[in-house]
């Protein structure tokens, strides 16, 4: 469910119904300035009303509409929501458990009782283990030290899959869960995990009244943003300061929890809603499959279903295209059996580069990103596409660009790419809106709409015979020749009715590759998109041009929420579907479920006290698949059912390694190490795991995680790499192992963006207004610490790594000012200017199940100073 959640909302809540909004990880002001003037409108209506929680290491520009800053140290985000939920539960609605009768009890005033029991089970993770995983790769990477953990076991209450007897079984699962989860909670109390929290800042809040910002406790903080998210009409927003970290995942999934116990999900102004995916993140790459592991519309490579299902559209597709080109029977038959999918997901990004810079991979094909700048640790990275030497074939890196950046300085190969505006295309973005921009004027030279390009490689391995015929070929608009067909695609590709025509064959497949799916837009046709500049809303099912009544819910409401109805265009028939497949395999979970649906769409008490529409209900039917997987069909013992409850899990994600022994969480006081190096001859055989175990063993924690907090970190589960700590263990025979030292690094670090330059700078580098009011890069410092170490606004500031060090300009803020600024222990440096490539410098350690980069906390070192070399200067010499 998480991957769709993120998706579940639409901007328009924000300026009709939210009054309360809860900014994590995010600087909206900068990253999304329409949304946030959207909020800030809201906010200036009825500014003793309307609250605004920001929890960030920085009080970023965000915070000049804010009244409480909650300043994390980062990489405690899990920490900060799970105190949160404990004040929401225990102090303000006074809940009681009893673990051995599984009985839950409270006021019910914040709490949602009614949304738990019909939507919500309770997932436990049994035993987290911490493990630190060493593994030599070789070649330019050398070797990397990655932290990672387990999730599972892991139970959830009530589990579709369990066979039950009766209702009362079912409903005294729930509850057991639901007390264990407060079990969990109850050892995030603010007063056990502030210090941890915020280790040394005092959180702000505004008095409106005097207009400056005043200290309070950590306790106080979390108890008031908490009882302020538990009154209001809460609209949770993050983006990056969320995601990009060694929790990621969790802590998405926890901040979803925090609005699932309390029924603040798919209502109007309720929602947790990740500002991510804008523009064409979702709609371009996550949706599609565009990632190692993934399918398109959510599904895996992993999953022997899903792989079935995509590759029977595409031999269906393939044989109409041949049996139109007339070909014989046998001539389609040869050609669709060579259809099939790798079972085994290829490496995700940073491991990708890693076997690159290791030799395993000899070609590398960068297009519409650019890693020579953006990756984490980018510096060995960066050696590895530039690697070949003169006379050898391998590496080749081969960059699709429309633009030189610091990637194509490191390429072999430089393909033309049309930009934006010479081109016709679909993107997607984070309110599940589709849109169609069209082509403006025709490429320059030898540019192409990067599309085009692609097909046009991927065609040439038709004519080699690696790819079935016919199965790239078939998008083309006009039937060419077999001689004719690459020059005369470079000329007419530039042509607008050529890229329509093209792109709207694209489209097609697509749109018949989401059908049955979470994300279904099998109904907007392009002529549609044509017709409409701000495009439509995911789910839009083909029916809408058949069904009346689907019509006239989405010309009302246009998906505005997804999963709830009347909003949802598809709802009731995934419903019906998902339904249907329990009664298959557990016929007593269907009925208990289907009772709470019906419930609900007739409880109008419930939906007068919630401003909801008569008839509302929720059904989160593409919800948990990765969780709870598949079992055999009963009625056909071949085939596979997903198992499906319309359910969503609020998880008890703990931010330390514990173990549950059925009445405490534990914490550990040891940690798994695992030492391995990597083996290309795996590769074919399984490339999720090429690797060769040298060691695997146990070592201890150095002091006492319940007592100290520098103990506590050597369990902690985030972040990557923590400033200012010696993480170092006790192996059997007594000798330590130290991962890093970090002893002389006292201070945090993050990159990110800033308002006047998107990403990489690679556009907006190139306009001269921008370039004045933001012209580089530099380093922004608390006004404490800047005084501290007698550092002015503008002086020349060195920041040192463990991998390098970087001179920037001191940009000193004050956290009681409007324009806001870090903590003290913490400095902020964008990355856009590719003359300051921070990210060379900054390690590269990822989320263990996203698999994103951490690029929110890095140690760093901080003193006035120069540099001969202004370019950010790593440790090892840079290869010429």
């Amino acid at each position: 469910m998480e991957a769709l959640m993120i998706l579940m909302c639409q901007i328009q809540i924000i300026k009709k119904h939210a009054d309360t909004f809860f900014i994590i990880g995010s600087n909206i002001a900068e990253a999304h300035p329409i949304i946030f003037n959207r909020i800030a409108a809201v906010k200036s209506k009825n500014p003793d009303k309307v609250k605004v929680i920001i929890a960030d290491p920085r009080k970023t520009r965000s915070g000049v509409i804010g009244d409480i800053w909650l300043p994390i140290s980062s990489g405690r985000d899990i920490a900060l929501i799970n105190s949160m939920a404990y004040v929401i539960a225990f102090e303000l609605d006074n809940a009681k458990y009893d673990l051995e009768k599984g009985e839950v009890s409270a006021n019910w005033k914040y709490l949602d009782k009614k949304f738990i029991y019909r939507h919500v089970s309770f997932g436990i993770h049994e035993d987290v283990k911490k493990i630190w995983i060493k593994t030599e790769y070789g070649g330019v990477r050398g070797t990397a030290w990655d932290l990672s953990y387990t999730n599972t076991p892991r139970s959830v209450y009530p589990d579709p899959k369990k066979k039950y007897n009766s209702e009362d079984e079912i409903e005294k699962d729930l509850w057991k869960g639901f007390a264990i989860f407060l079990r969990f909670l109850e050892d995030y109390k603010p007063e056990k995990v502030a210090d941890a929290i915020f280790e040394g800042e005092s959180p702000l809040i505004y008095d409106r009244t005097s207009k400056t910002w005043k200290k309070i406790s950590g306790p106080e903080a979390i108890r008031i943003a908490a009882k302020w998210f538990a009154e209001g009409y809460v609209v949770t927003c993050w983006t990056m300061g969320v995601n990009q970290k060694l929790q990621g995942s969790w802590v998405n999934a926890s901040l979803h929890m925090l609005h699932l116990i309390t029924g603040k999900v798919c209502k109007p102004g309720r929602h947790s809603f990740s500002f991510t995916g804008q523009p064409n993140a979702c709609g371009g790459i996550r949706a599609p499959g565009a990632l190692c592991h993934a399918l398109p519309y959510g599904r895996l490579v992993a999953n022997p279903l899903h792989r079935s299902a995509i590759e029977g559209i595409w031999k269906n597709r393939l044989r109409d295209y041949l049996k139109k080109k007339g070909y014989s029977d046998d001539q389609i038959e040869e050609e669709t059996k060579e259809i099939a999918i790798h079972p085994i997901p290829g490496p995700h990004t940073v491991e990708m580069f890693r076997r690159y810079g290791a030799g395993q991979i000899k070609v590398m094909f960068i297009s519409t990103v650019n890693p020579g700048q953006s990756l984490p640790y980018a510096y060995p990275y960066r050696l590895a596409c530039a690697g070949a030497s003169k006379g050898e074939p391998w590496p080749i890196t081969i960059t699709l660009e429309a633009f030189p950046t610091s990637s194509t300085l490191v390429s072999d190969i430089i393909l033309p790419a049309a930009s934006w505006y010479e081109k016709e295309f679909v993107f997607g973005n984070l309110e599940r809106r589709y849109q169609l921009v069209k082509q403006v004027v025709r490429s320059k030279g030898g540019a192409l709409p990067d599309s085009v390009i692609f097909a046009m490689i991927m065609r040439r391995l038709e004519e080699k015979g690696i790819v079935p015929k016919g199965h790239i070929s078939q998008f083309w608009p006009v039937d060419y020749s077999e001689k004719e067909w690459l020059k005369r695609t470079i000329v007419e590709a530039k042509e607008p009715q050529w890229i329509r025509k093209f792109t709207g064959n694209i489209w097609d497949e697509l749109r018949e590759l989401s059908k049955g799916t979470g994300y279904e837009f099998t109904g907007m046709h392009k002529e549609l998109l044509l017709n409409r500049n701000w495009g439509y809303r995911i789910p839009m099912p083909e029916a809408f041009h058949s069904d009346e009544g689907i019509k006239q819910r989405y010309l009302k409401y246009e998906s505005r929420i997804q999963y709830a109805y009347p909003y949802d265009p598809i709802v009731d028939l995934r419903t019906k579907a998902y339904l249907s497949n329990l009664e298959k395999f557990n016929p007593v979970y269907k009925r208990w479920v289907e009772k709470n649906l019906e419930e609900e769409k007739v409880d109008h008490e419930y939906h007068r006290a919630n401003n909801v529409p008569n008839g509302w209900y929720v059904s989160f039917y593409n919800s948990n698949v990765f969780i709870h997987g598949m079992v055999d069909d009963p009625s056909d013992p071949t085939k596979k059912i997903f198992v499906i409850d319309g359910r969503a899990i609020a998880w008890a994600n703990p931010w330390w390694a514990c173990k549950w022994d059925g009445k405490n969480f534990v914490k550990y006081k040891t940690v798994e190490i695992i030492e391995r190096k990597f083996n290309p001859k795996k590769v074919e055989v399984n490339s999720a795991a090429p690797y060769d175990e040298t060691a695997k063993y146990t070592v201890s924690v150095i002091g006492d995680p319940d007592k100290e907090l520098t103990a506590l970190k050597l369990i902690a589960l985030s972040p990557g790499e923590f400033p200012n700590l010696r993480c170092a263990y006790k192996k059997p025979d007594g000798t330590e192992i130290v991962i890093y030292d970090t002893s002389e690094y006292k201070y945090g670090a993050s990159t990110g963006r800033v308002l006047e330059h998107w990403h990489t700078g690679t556009m907006t580098g190139r306009v001269p207004e921008l370039m004045r009011a933001v012209p580089g890069a530099y380093v922004e410092i608390n006004s404490e610490l800047a005084k501290e170490l007698k550092i002015n606004d503008g002086d020349p500031v060195i920041v040192e790594t463990q991998r390098g060090k970087i001179e920037l300009k001191a940009k000193v803020l004050d956290v009681t000012k409007a324009t806001g600024g870090p903590r003290k222990d913490f400095v902020f440096i964008p990355w856009f200017d590719e003359r300051k490539l921070i990210n060379m410098i900054m390690p590269d350690r990822f989320d263990p199940f996203s698999f994103q980069p951490d690029y929110k906390m890095f140690a760093v070192k901080l003193y006035k100073g120069t540099l001969r070399v202004k370019q950010a200067l790593p440790d090892k010499p840079v290869k010429t």
